[in-house]
């Protein structure tokens, strides 16, 4: 029983599909005459592509007469670059301090491997 009902719901949706179908077949033909009416040319037939250039490429001029005053110089003060400045010196000092002072216990180091080496005692 089950089976059948199936069979007949779908009968029934398949007839009125073509139904449907059938009714709009007329329109559709007429609209396809109306708008396609030109035959479409072969790629041979149409005309080439001709690019153009736009625009001309011009190499970039970096002077700070045409470029100006760098893009943070409004957002941070001069004292502040000014103290940027003392600070990267301080730490260089600094820095430079202490690597003379590793430096320095790596050449005595050396020499006390240098001396343990010789067997001197």
């Amino acid at each position: 029983m089950c089976s059948t009902m199936r069979s007949n719901i779908v009968s029934n949706l398949a007839q009125s599909l073509q139904n449907i179908v059938m009714q709009k077949i007329p329109s559709m033909e007429k609209f396809n005459d109306v708008v396609f009416h030109q035959m479409v040319p072969t790629p041979e037939k149409l005309p080439k592509i001709v690019g153009i250039e736009l625009v001309a490429s011009v190499p970039p001029v970096f002077s700070s007469t045409v470029t100006g005053p760098t893009l943070f110089s409004k957002l941070v003060s001069a004292d502040v670059n000014h103290a940027v400045r003392k600070y990267e010196e301080r730490k260089e000092q600094v820095l430079k301090a202490q690597t003379d002072k590793v430096n320095q216990s790596n050449s005595e180091a050396n020499k006390y491997v240098f001396i343990n080496s010789l067997c001197l005692d």
